[in-house]
């Protein structure tokens, strides 16, 4: 009944966000379809010629359609998951122990993994969580977008899911759901669901191996002091715009602390190039975008892929690679500066010195052409090509 529950849940929170993911709709039918999952006409889901009309109209699929759509996403996800060798990662084990009594748990957990249908028991429920609290298209869009096997983008969801402690998180928000108005529930959902999809895409997008069970040990123990060292203003204005919506400030901390655990996948990186502490590196990474104004280019994006009607697919892919590239001159940037063994602070002021003709040059281009304008990705792109010469 719980699962019952929670894609009744998904499937609210899909209908809104429709219309902005109607052409990561479309693709996803295509695939499924082409992949010999469904018949679209079988299913009554809208042919090419429908979804024209109403991308046209600024409509999207309606709940019917979405519960076909969520049903057979799970399904791909689950077998994707369940052929590759995501399902036999020990980290996993924490998804299926639920699923066995108590006494079995207590004297007989090491013996689950054992158990004939254990890779299945792990495929269904990390798909099923995927699906209900990401969105239905999440998945495999990530995966379409960056080149990846959807396997893979599960295998960094749980890590991401692990870290910010979104589990916890989303079983409180179920249970305090009738004390919450649908806004506050909506948007203490988002501030969880985005970091997780966050840190999840800095993990694709990072170069390097990915071990599930190496990154969820190596990261987890790290995510307090990446909070300490995150803007305090940037964390009470999310706190107050949780309270604007009726939330307790308690539970606003609570959340808004468990989203800005996702630095991590930014600071991670610059930490072990530098051989600084995470709180080091999470502090550089955040004067260096301060200094070259990737605050207002990120915010610019934001909007960029807020508009209504909603951008094209292209568009959005457009729009989240910059924000991948951003990240990524972050990290190289902060990595520069810290070489030296200077605070960080003092660090970041000598490397902004030496490079301040790059980010005055950087500056002009963002003063002059300013993220407000009618083309903020392209502006963002200009803005990026200059700083490259910062590194």
């Amino acid at each position: 009944l719980r699962q019952v529950d929670h894609s009744v849940a998904a499937l609210s929170r899909a209908v809104p966000t429709s219309a902005r993911e109607l052409d990561a709709c479309e693709a996803l039918v295509d695939t499924l379809e082409d992949a010999g999952r469904f018949d679209r006409s079988v299913e009554f889901l809208p042919t090419a010629e429908e979804v024209h009309i109403r991308r046209d109209a600024g409509a999207g699929l309606i709940r019917p359609e979405l519960a076909v759509l969520l049903a057979y996403a799970k399904s791909d996800l689950v077998a994707a998951i369940e052929a590759s060798s995501v399902a036999s990662e020990p980290a996993l084990l924490d998804a299926v122990v639920p699923y066995f009594p108590a006494p079995i748990r207590e004297s007989f957990r090491d013996l689950i993994p054992q158990h004939r249908l254990y890779p299945q028991l792990v495929a269904t429920d990390v798909a099923g969580e995927i699906v209900d609290q990401l969105g239905i298209v999440w998945a495999h869009e990530t995966a379409a977008e960056l080149g990846r096997d959807v396997a893979d983008v599960a295998a960094a969801f749980w890590a991401a899911r692990q870290i910010v402690g979104a589990g916890e998180r989303w079983a409180e928000l179920e249970q305090r759901a009738g004390d919450l108005s649908a806004d506050a529930e909506a948007a203490l959902h988002g501030t969880i669901s985005d970091a997780v999809g966050r840190l999840a895409r800095a993990y694709l997008t990072t170069p390097g191996a990915f071990d599930l069970s190496q990154v969820i040990a190596r990261d987890t123990p790290l995510v307090m002091s990446v909070l300490a060292a995150t803007s305090s203003d940037a964390t009470k204005a999310e706190e107050d715009s949780l309270v604007a919506l009726g939330v307790d400030r308690e539970l606003a901390h609570v959340f808004v602390v468990a989203g800005a655990r996702a630095g991590v996948g930014e600071a991670g990186p610059v930490a072990r190039a530098t051989g600084r502490s995470i709180s080091e590196a999470a502090e550089a990474v955040d004067l260096v975008g301060r200094a070259a104004g990737l605050d207002r280019l990120v915010e610019a994006v934001g909007r960029a892929l807020s508009v209504v009607p909603a951008p094209s697919r292209l568009t959005a892919w457009h729009g989240r690679a910059l924000l991948d590239d951003m990240s990524a001159w972050r990290r190289n940037a902060a990595i520069t500066a810290l070489a030296s063994a200077l605070s960080p602070a003092e660090a970041v002021s000598v490397w902004e010195s030496a490079h301040q003709a790059e980010l005055d040059r950087a500056g002009l281009l963002l003063n002059a052409s300013p993220p407000t304008s009618t083309d903020p990705l392209a502006v963002t792109a200009l803005v990026l090509r200059r700083l490259q010469l910062a590194l």
